[in-house]
Parts: C-alpha cells; structure tokens; sequence
C-alpha cells in the first residue's frame, strides 16, 4: 500500500491474518503500528516514510520476519526491540544510535543508508554483509570487512 498521506490508522489490516509482504509506505498521519502485530505471517515488511512511528515494540509478536526496511521513519530511534525477530536475516534502515542491537539473531545482511562517520564495525561482526550507502562488505576469514568487487 502506498501513499495514503491522510489514513490515520492501520486497524483494516489486523485482521489479513494472511498476508506474508506488506509495504507501507508515505503513511504520514499513522503514529501506531499496533495493529500490524497480528501479521504472524508476515515474512516481509516495509515501513517506508512513516515520519509518526515513534517505537517499534509492536513488531515484535512478527517472528516469521525475515526481511525488514525502516526506511524515512525519521522519528525511531531505539531498534531493541527488533532483538525477538529472530529469522530476520535482512534489515534496512537510515541510521541507529546503537548498533550492538543488530549483532545477534540470525541476521545476515545490515543495510546502513546514512551511517554516522565512526560506525563501529566491532559491534557488527555477526553479520556476513554489510552494505553502506549501496556499498557491500562481506566479512573475510581475518574478520575484517571486505569491500566486494564486480
């Protein structure tokens, strides 16, 4: 779904209990994503542009997530709350001020689009890849991340 600027909530979709993608995106009036915690099936979900999304505690209940892009959610700031997502092997958001919260689970790929000069790379080292403003790195056998060519 996208581009609803004036829908101010996301009640109709708690009962698609079946649904396994979901994009959401230039919901700007939508402050709660309560009702996206009845999506167990959801294995996909994109909040893009969601500048009234404040937290993220409501997504924890969608342990079948394998992929999730936070992206223009200007207003999230503390992504702990992702630590129960445990199949989620891709994550795509702007920036974090706490970066050891994606060093655990099975979380493959971090997707950074705006990471802050110092990203600290050691509180990383669980992931196979990293990609930073489009550039991917795969961690080599020296535990150094790699820049990866052609």
């Amino acid at each position: 779904m996208t581009d609803f600027p004036s829908v101010d909530n996301l009640l109709p979709l708690a009962s698609q209990s079946g649904l396994n993608y979901l994009r959401l995106i230039n919901f700007r009036e939508i402050n709660d994503l309560s009702p996206l915690s009845s999506l167990t099936g959801l294995t996909i979900l994109h909040l893009h542009y969601i500048p009234g999304v404040t937290e993220l505690s409501s997504l924890t209940p969608l342990t079948q997530l394998t992929e999730l892009s936070i992206i223009g959610c200007t207003n999230i700031t503390d992504y702990s709350s992702l630590a129960s997502l445990t199949n989620l092997v891709y994550l795509e958001i702007e920036t974090s001020d706490d970066y050891s919260t994606f060093n655990n689970n099975d979380l493959d790929s971090l997707a950074i689009l705006c990471p802050p000069a110092n990203l600290p790379l050691e509180d990383l080292l669980s992931l196979k890849q990293l990609i930073v403003n489009g550039v991917v790195y795969t961690l080599d056998s020296n535990g150094i991340y790699v820049e990866q060519t052609g």
